[in-house]
């Protein structure tokens, strides 16, 4: 009977210890990398992010989870959390191009463009590509004429700098709509400033809205007097509609403003699309 317990007591044992190991086992190194590696190649970048955080505590060197951590952050759009830790990582290896993508798209996703001026001289990034990343930075704060002598700084630039200069170029020529001159033709005729910047059909109906309330309070005041009740109401509208069409002339060359700049700020990005391969 003792002897039946001790066997007993002895394959217990060895049944806890061989499942310690094992649950030991699948939280490895080894296993641990291999599961974060499928999560990031499935795209589930929230429990990568949270695997690789495993991953390169078991092993700081890795530099490829480090990598892919990194990436997974910011395809969360964790991009300040991705330079933070992007900092933290005491390895030599981070001065090459491959963290330095990393580093300089977390900061043009996050609109940090003279931070990125500030750090490229940090990696071992190319010359071609400091010229193209310098220049997007500057043409996405505004500055094309900036932007355009810093793509044209190389004697064979590749395509992607080629394409910077070209857009650069075009930007500084792109129709421009002045606020003031806009503001202005709506003062003298009501609607004339929305039609200078494209906008047809609310200038005409501005002028025809303008128009018609005026023309009611002139009809009213020359009829019955000016203290008669219609031609405070509509005299009153006709000035809020005057003051609303100028206001809104000039929000109009604004706009149209910003819609031009957009447009090549768009092909900016499109070109960081393809350096970044995003």
């Amino acid at each position: 009977m003792r002897l039946e317990s001790f066997r007993l007591f002895v394959i217990v044992c060895l049944f806890g210890c061989t499942t310690l190991t094992f649950g030991q086992d699948l939280f490895d190194y080894s296993n641990s990398k291999k599961y974060a590696d499928y999560l990031f190649e499935a795209g589930r970048y929230d429990e990568s992010a949270t695997e690789y955080e495993r991953v390169v505590y078991l092993n700081p060197t890795d530099t490829t989870s480090w990598h892919n951590l990194l990436i997974s952050m910011q395809n969360l759009e964790l991009y300040q959390e991705s330079i933070r830790r992007l900092k933290s990582i005491e390895t030599v290896t981070i001065a090459s191009i491959q963290f330095g993508k990393i580093h300089t798209y977390a900061l043009f996703s996050s609109s940090q463009f003279e931070e990125i001026r500030g750090v490229v001289g940090n990696y071992t990034f190319t010359k071609p590509d400091l010229n193209f990343l310098t220049a997007a930075s500057l043409a996405l704060e505004g500055n094309w004429e900036s932007a355009q002598q810093e793509s044209e700084q190389l004697n064979n630039p590749p395509y992607l700098v080629q394409q910077m200069y070209t857009v650069a170029s075009e930007a500084q020529d792109r129709r421009h709509k002045s606020p003031f001159l806009a503001g202005a033709l709506s003062t003298v005729v009501p609607g004339l400033g929305k039609i200078y910047t494209g906008r047809w059909k609310d200038g005409l109906f501005s002028l025809l809205l303008i128009s018609t309330t005026g023309y009611q309070a002139y009809r009213i005041i020359s009829e019955k007097g000016i203290d008669r009740p219609g031609a405070w109401i509509f005299g009153g509208l006709a000035l809020g509609f005057y003051t609303g069409n100028i206001y809104g002339s000039v929000k109009s060359a604004q706009e149209f403003n910003q819609i031009e700049e957009k447009k090549y700020e768009d092909r900016v990005q499109y070109l960081l699309d393809i350096y970044y391969g995003r």
